[in-house]
């Protein structure tokens, strides 16, 4: 299966880098996942794309039962081997696009195979609005940017941000907690387990404030001649297109 996987991400990349020729200095690649049989992942979408079908998306690298659902509530996918009526494996579900910002668990039915799943795309940040629940409606929110770099927490600018606030990866391990001041110099700011927010990964927003507020992420776009924004991981493909 990996011998096959190899060739058919350089041909997609290679699709891909045609349809953008006539767009200087994009940068596409990707991310690879891997998850365990019979087990969860949570993923979002790291980059940009013409057509958001989730079918376009992720095509056939799952198998028969596995199972997408939005984090937040709402959409489910199913993952079937006649999708089409024409005897393709693919995705079924309440819609047909995935969504930037959002947070997906996928569900591995397979009890026997680990698989190893990619997330292929053109780095395009986008502008997202989050809505955050304040304590009297829960107080936790699920968001995900649509970032294929590494993020300081402390340029998100998060506006109803108080500190006791945490943001937790929600596939366990990092923490960030908002504190009066995270710099020694008396600014209030994010302090964590690490210092940055990790592409693809999905995260809770704790929120403190009694009532819900909206919040606005504008990435930073790095000019058309800078390699700020590139894929750094050597683990993931990066190429630069220019006319």
């Amino acid at each position: 299966m990996k011998k096959i996987l190899l060739p058919l991400l350089l041909i997609l990349a290679v699709g891909m880098l045609a349809a953008v020729e006539s767009e200087p200095s994009e940068v596409v690649g990707y991310f690879k996942k891997t998850i365990e049989p019979n087990g969860w992942d949570a993923f979002a979408l790291p980059f940009g794309y013409e057509n958001y079908e989730i079918n376009s998306i992720l095509g056939s690298q799952f198998s028969n039962g596995d199972m997408i659902a939005d984090i937040s509530g709402g959409d489910v996918f199913f993952c079937i081997d006649d999708y089409d009526g024409l005897g393709h494996t693919g995705w079924l579900g309440t819609a047909n696009d995935l969504t930037i910002g959002k947070g997906y668990w996928i569900y591995r039915a397979n009890t026997n195979q680990t698989l190893d799943y990619f997330l292929l795309g053109k780095v395009a940040p986008t502008t997202i609005v989050f809505e955050v629940s304040g304590i009297d409606n829960g107080g936790w929110s699920a968001f995900a940017l649509n970032e294929a770099r590494e993020i300081d927490p402390n340029i998100l600018n998060i506006t109803g941000a108080i500190p006791g606030d945490l943001i937790a990866d929600i596939s366990g391990g990092d923490v960030f907690f908002y504190v009066d001041n995270y710099d020694g110099l008396g600014n209030p700011g994010w302090l964590g387990t690490t210092n940055t927010l990790v592409p693809t990964h999905v995260y809770w927003y704790n929120s403190q404030s009694p009532t819900s507020f909206s919040w606005t992420y504008v990435p930073n776009i790095p000019r058309s001649n800078s390699t700020e924004g590139s894929i750094t991981n050597p683990n993931n493909f990066e190429r630069k297109v220019r006319k």
